[in-house]
């Protein structure tokens, strides 16, 4: 009798252990759980969105601080190889590629590409850098002129008929020929010196061998000619300076606008190769400014001035190119990460806030943020001329 009451006490406490959690305890354990995964994810939410956030800032810094260096290398090369021919600042410019007039008179403009086709309204001048302004937030057009030739700095006097120029003098480092001067396919530009009938545009043609008969002598006809035109270089006088500006002179335009995957990218475009390029995202806008000096011959900037009035694109003239002497350039770059909440409180962001005359008010979506890169970027040819370069 003893050992079956010890036998039941065992066999209950077996199934007690057997027994397992009651439904109050799993729901416990459930709600305990859920708990924990929700806060887990709502950890890693947040940490991913500062993952984003951080990304996206630096993406946003990387894109702004290349657009900046892409312009800041443009600009500060704006009149290499021309600057020092005589009364060429101002002059109407005309350049062909393959028998089409790709620069010059607003007609050309009809064979760029958007926004340039758009933007490039006023007719091209010589000028080392023209700024067209955008409407408002949009962003402005900066278009750059510069030489590519590796040590002409200086103009020659040349004689020129319709298919060729005779330069009045070897044309070679220190006069010397077969020195590194012009070469097959180098580009020229010529402004013609005569008065009362002086050809009244400044043409670009391309330079061929020389003739056997005359080293000083170039054809500008022949194969592997590209851009001369057929108009190019008539009527000019025997009194006539001409600049090398060698095989790939830049004429490039800037500006933001769509590349076919972002419509916020910079883009750039040659009007004289016809080429176009996308060199950065992510920027909502950008805007410039000259800087001038009061006197031809001073190389410190006097004064700020927006591209408007005398320095509007389309009445830059021979007495406001030669006082540039600087650029101011505003680039915003955008964080690709769209925020929920606004981030950018005002939706407007000032450039250039410290100058009352530049300051320009830019309207932006508030869940974004972004960085404005503020930069001078001088004009080194404009600031080594002297005063005999600035006659017309």
């Amino acid at each position: 009798m003893k050992m079956h009451s010890t036998s039941c006490v065992r066999a209950r406490a077996s199934r007690r252990a057997l027994r397992g959690m009651t439904l109050i305890e799993l729901l416990v354990g459930m709600v305990v759980a859920t708990i924990t995964v929700l806060a887990i994810f709502q950890v890693l939410g947040v940490s991913e969105s500062y993952k984003r956030t951080t990304t996206g800032g630096s993406d946003a810094l990387q894109n702004g601080a290349f657009a900046q260096y892409s312009l800041q290398r443009y600009i500060t090369m704006g009149g290499s190889n021309y600057a020092l021919v005589t009364g060429i600042f101002g002059c109407p410019l005309q350049a062909w590629r393959s028998g089409t007039l790709v620069a010059g008179p607003t007609s050309a403009a009809s064979g760029y590409p958007e926004p340039f086709k758009t933007n490039i309204d006023f007719n091209v001048v010589v000028s080392p850098v023209i700024i067209r302004p955008g409407s408002g937030s949009a962003a402005d057009t900066v278009l750059v002129f510069a030489g590519q030739h590796p040590t002409m700095a200086w103009p020659f006097s040349a004689t020129i008929s319709p298919n060729q120029v005779t330069f009045k003098a070897p044309v070679g480092v220190n006069g010397i020929q077969n020195s590194s001067g012009v070469a097959q396919q180098d580009l020229l530009i010529a402004r013609d010196q005569a008065s009362g009938t002086a050809a009244t545009t400044c043409d670009i043609a391309q330079a061929m061998a020389p003739l056997s008969s005359d080293p000083k002598t170039y054809a500008l006809t022949g194969s592997g000619n590209v851009y001369t035109g057929s108009n190019a270089y008539n009527n000019y006088s025997p009194n006539t300076q001409v600049a090398d500006i060698g095989p790939q002179p830049q004429l490039v335009a800037f500006t933001v606008g769509n590349d076919g995957q972002t419509p916020d990218a910079l883009l750039s475009y040659n009007l004289l190769t016809n080429t176009l390029y996308s060199l950065a995202d992510g920027i909502v806008t950008m805007k410039a400014a000259y800087g001038v000096t009061d006197v031809g011959t001073d190389t410190i900037v006097t004064s700020w001035q927006l591209p408007t009035g005398s320095y509007a694109p389309g009445n830059l003239s021979s007495g406001t190119i030669p006082l540039l002497r600087a650029v101011r350039l505003a680039v915003i770059a955008r964080n690709g990460q769209r925020d929920k909440t606004e981030v950018t409180p005002s939706g407007t962001i000032d450039v250039f806030p410290d100058n009352s005359v530049l300051k320009q008010t830019i309207t932006v979506d508030k869940h974004y943020r972004y960085k404005v890169f503020d930069v001078i970027v001088p004009l080194r040819q404009m600031i080594y001329m002297t005063n005999s370069h600035y006659s017309s």
